[in-house]
């Protein structure tokens, strides 16, 4: 059995997600409350809000809301087309309770896609919801037919 069966429901360990989106200069946060070293990087801790992966006959989504209270990110985005079509994972780290370092003891990818769209809010706090869907075909012909969002300021 793999780690995170093992420690299934014991209260042994803690998870936290790992989010990677390929946009010019890649990202790599974690809503963990301390950098993540893993794969290679550093993992930034930052304000994310975690939201759901499902599984649905035409595919994998997945999407999480990142704290953007600077505008940094939304500055970024504005200049990659909001990220769409940008490569992302999602990956899940568990640590055992007695690990105090920022390396998991296991790691899962949990999602594997591109980012479908982008939106921008200010209602309450500056948030960006990126929303994922599954990997599409490279080619721009062979595209899924959808309405391309626009980052709007709310």
């Amino acid at each position: 059995m793999g780690f995170f069966a093992d420690h299934a429901g014991d209260g042994q360990i803690r998870k936290h997600r790992l989010y990677y989106v390929a946009l010019s200069t890649p990202v790599y946060w974690t809503d963990c409350d301390i950098d993540v070293v893993w794969g290679g990087f550093t993992w930034v801790a930052s304000p994310i809000l975690a939201g759901g992966v499902n599984n649905e006959p035409s595919g994998a989504t997945a999407s999480f809301e990142y704290g953007d209270a600077d505008g940094a990110m939304f500055a970024a985005l504005a200049t990659q087309n909001g990220g769409e079509l940008a490569l992302g994972a999602i990956y899940e780290a568990g640590f055992l309770l007695t690990n105090q370092t920022a390396v998991p003891d296991e790691v899962v990818q949990i999602f594997s896609g591109r980012v479908d769209r982008v939106q921008i809010s200010t209602i309450q706090k500056d948030t960006i919801l990126f929303t994922f869907m599954p990997p599409a075909v490279t080619t721009a012909a062979m595209l899924p037919t959808r309405l391309l969002s626009t980052l709007l300021r709310s």
